[in-house]
Formats: structure tokens, C-alpha cells, sequence
């Protein structure tokens, strides 16, 4: 009797032990993260792509905003972008004169790879350099313009008439070689011999 009870108690502690192994959750081993399916993944990856290259897109049009930009401002060593175009105003610096003649002034504009300055917008620059420019304007400064012959004409070669309103009442006159009259804003004629500083343009 003894011998059957322990063969019964044997019998249901392998069926519960049994059982606890049927109940047991089942483990499945995923060898890889792609082996699962996910439908969501294609358009996350597509998304991420189109956001990759508009941030690429926008870099390279900062890029090239900024590369139109330093193009544009870029001047030679030396001159300064006022108003339209660069210019290299040699004047009184508070310790020694540098003042040149004509001839003397174009031969420096042109040694650093300019010419005597030529301005449409005489008023506007002025006011640029009383304002902002260490060196100080004085009451005369040569001009891009001489007289050659009976005619007076600009560095570029083109004609600065006699009627222009560019001119001071009364100019132009005695003198071949042309000057800006800085505090009244307008150009005179005088001696090429005089000593004046001068503004250098040059190209971009």
C-alpha cells in the first residue's frame, strides 16, 4: 500500500512539473532586428533621407549665400567698399603729410592697382569718411581728371564737360589738373604741382 502511495505522489509531481513546462512561455531567438517585420520602418528611413537632404540642400545654399556675398564686398589689399565701389583715401594721418601732386598721386593709385578716384556720389562718400574713417579729409583732394589739351578728361578717357554741376561757380579755370573741393562738395581746377591727398579707386 505504502509502495503504490509513492508511486502516485512520483506520478503527480511529474505531471505538475509537466504541466509547468507547457505553460511556460516560448522564447523565440531573433538572429537579426530585420529578421521582424516592421511596416512602419520604410517610412521612417524615407522620411529621414528627404530630411537628411534638405538640411544638405540648406547648408549649400548658406554656403553660397556667403560665397556671393565675400565675391561682392571683396576689394583689393588696402581699399575700403564705399558706396559703389573701392576706394583708399591716402590723407592726414596726425603724423607726417602725405600729401602728393597729380602726377605724383595717379603714379601711387596706380601702384596699387587703382587710379584716381572717379565719384558719381561726391556727397555720400564724403560723409562716409567725415564719419567713420580714421583719416581726416582737408579742404582739397585730387581728382581723376586733367586737362589735355583744350579738353578735360577723366582717367577713363571719357569727357567731364565744362557745363557739368559737378563743378565749383566760376570752374573750371586756370590749372590742368582737377580737385574735389571737400567742405563745399565740388571739383576745381588748379596747379598739377599743388600738394594735395587723394583718393585711389580700383576695380573689384
Amino acid at each position: 500500500m505504502a509502495d503504490t502511495r509513492n508511486i502516485c505522489s512520483i506520478f503527480l509531481v511529474f505531471m505538475l512539473l509537466a504541466t509547468f513546462r507547457l505553460c511556460e512561455p516560448k522564447k523565440y531567438h531573433i538572429r537579426h532586428i530585420n529578421d521582424v517585420y516592421d511596416p512602419v520602418n520604410p517610412i521612417t528611413e524615407i522620411l529621414n533621407t528627404l530630411k537628411n537632404m534638405n538640411d544638405t540642400l540648406n547648408i549649400i545654399k548658406e554656403n553660397s549665400v556667403a560665397v556671393t556675398r565675400s565675391v561682392m564686398n571683396s576689394c583689393p589689399n588696402q581699399y575700403e567698399r564705399l558706396v559703389k565701389g573701392c576706394f583708399y583715401l591716402r590723407g592726414y594721418d596726425g603724423s607726417y603729410d602725405r600729401s602728393l601732386n597729380w602726377v605724383s598721386a595717379r603714379l601711387y593709385c596706380q601702384a596699387i592697382d587703382g587710379d584716381l578716384a572717379i565719384v558719381d556720389d561726391i556727397p555720400k562718400l564724403l560723409t562716409y569718411y567725415e564719419n567713420q574713417s580714421r583719416d581726416r579729409f582737408r579742404d582739397y583732394h585730387w581728382y581723376g581728371a586733367s586737362r589735355i589739351g583744350q579738353v578735360i578728361l577723366y582717367v577713363n578717357g571719357t569727357v567731364l564737360p565744362a557745363s557739368s554741376n559737378l563743378w565749383e561757380a566760376g570752374y573750371p579755370g586756370p590749372g590742368n589738373c582737377v580737385a574735389l573741393h571737400t567742405s563745399k562738395q565740388k571739383l576745381i581746377t588748379a596747379d598739377c604741382t599743388k600738394k594735395y591727398y587723394f583718393l585711389c579707386k580700383a576695380d573689384q
